[in-house]
């Protein structure tokens, strides 16, 4: 999976948008000033990248085994689901590794896994980050994260809607909202097969 260059390049260009908005309209020299000094604080902060670690399904699961009630091919077919969720989610978080050290040179860039989010929040040191291998690094600290990212689907309440991307959030959790630039597509195998799709069906309609 590749991290979205557009994604990276809207991330710089449109970040006074973060800081939120103000309650009336900046003037052209306000809002100048106001990209001048965010995108200073990023290029001195930091953007720190939520990886998920799909606890709550995998321990479900592993749940389901262990009280004895599965057994023969159900429990084959529990195994199996195990398997291939940590397969995916694994490959998941190491593209998004690869594709921000690739592509994101702007300001430093870290990652934490989502169960690590409550920690992040009450305390910025070190002891919960991660290394380019997915591993807990206790070496790694990091002193301001700017805002968060995450891969996932915007909320429901949300005038847009995406299920696999790039969505920006603040340092509460929380997603960002219009017109703040707070989420990009990403291309995976399932919006692959929706758009071939869709494409055959605009085909018909010629």
């Amino acid at each position: 999976m590749k991290v979205s260059l557009t994604f990276l390049f809207l991330l710089c260009i449109h970040l006074p948008f973060i800081q939120g908005q103000s309650p009336e309209p900046l003037s052209k020299e306000a809002r100048d000033k106001q990209a001048i000094e965010t995108i200073q604080q990023l290029k001195s902060g930091a953007l720190i990248v939520r990886l998920a670690t799909e606890h709550r399904k995998l321990s479900t699961l592993q749940e389901m085994l262990d009280n004895g009630e599965s057994s023969g091919s159900r429990r084959a077919r529990i195994e199996e689901q195990i398997d291939q969720t940590i397969f995916v989610r694994d490959a998941q978080n190491r593209g998004l590794v690869a594709g921000f050290r690739n592509f994101y040179t702007f300001s430093d860039v870290y990652f934490i896994y989502d169960t690590a989010f409550h920690q992040l929040q009450q305390d910025l040191g070190q002891g919960y980050l991660l290394n380019d291998s997915l591993e807990i690094d206790p070496s790694i600290k990091v002193e301001q994260p700017v805002y968060l990212v995450r891969f996932g689907s915007t909320d429901p309440a949300s005038t847009a809607k995406i299920e696999d991307g790039l969505i920006i959030m603040d340092t509460e959790g929380k997603d960002l909202s219009d017109p703040f630039p707070y989420y990009a597509w990403i291309f995976t195998p399932k919006r692959a097969l929706k758009y071939n799709l869709l494409n055959k069906e605009e085909q018909y309609r010629l």
